[in-house]
């Protein structure tokens, strides 16, 4: 059984999350190791000059999640989550194969907004148990979302003045937000490591019956 199948069926162990945590830790430190920088805060940069993005969005997540009853159902955390989580991939992969998307900077903040990233983060949080979890789960979320956010920040999508066409990324801009998308992911599968299993096996078993692509 692979892990992605214990996930999805709600009887993951102990030792098993342990793994899975380990997993993403390691995924998290080969990113490190190829230079992509901390998340935007820890580096002192302005998230407010994101273009269209309101940094009181993004940047309030943790501050409550410990303590205070959730007023979104965790139904929708969770699918919020994980859709985020898995356009990332696709993003990649599009990334990867095909260079930049046209709109790159508008579909990364559309994910930010649309799905309500930052609340479904701090709302998910507030249904984990454990104190250290729920800790733990919120400082990922934050760091997924300020991952999320840099490929905005660090390399939006120009245009040329002369043409009107949009520029190509650099090799630099493209391999950092490849890079940022895959730490970003990371620290979602961290997040998600930490929720109730039965509640994210449900949430992921609605997105592949809506066919769902669930890499």
């Amino acid at each position: 059984m692979t892990a992605r199948d214990e996930l999805g069926s709600g009887s993951i162990s102990s030792s098993r999350r342990g793994f899975l945590e380990g997993g993403a830790v390691a995924l998290l430190a080969s990113v490190a190791a190829i230079g992509l920088p901390e998340p935007s805060v820890a580096k002192g940069i302005d998230l407010s000059e994101v273009k269209g993005l309101d940094v009181s969005e993004v940047m309030h997540l943790g501050a409550g999640s410990s303590g205070g009853k959730a007023t979104k159902p965790l139904r929708d955390c969770l699918l919020n989550v994980e859709r985020v989580r898995i356009s990332t991939k696709q993003l990649e992969d599009t990334l990867t194969n095909d260079g930049a998307p046209p709109g790159l900077t508008g579909l990364v903040k559309g994910l930010i907004k649309n799905y309500k990233l930052d609340e479904s983060l701090q709302q998910g949080a507030k249904y984990i148990e454990s104190s250290g979890d729920r800790n733990a789960a919120a400082s990922a979320g934050r760091e997924a979302l300020e991952y999320l956010a840099q490929t905005a920040e660090y390399f939006p999508v120009e245009v040329d003045d002369r043409t009107g066409a949009t520029k190509k990324l650099s090799s630099e801009a493209l391999e950092f937000t490849v890079n940022a998308l895959i730490a970003t992911r990371a620290k979602l599968d961290l997040f998600l490591s930490k929720v109730p299993s039965d509640a994210l096996a449900e949430a992921r078993a609605e997105i592949k019956s809506e066919g769902g692509d669930q890499s």
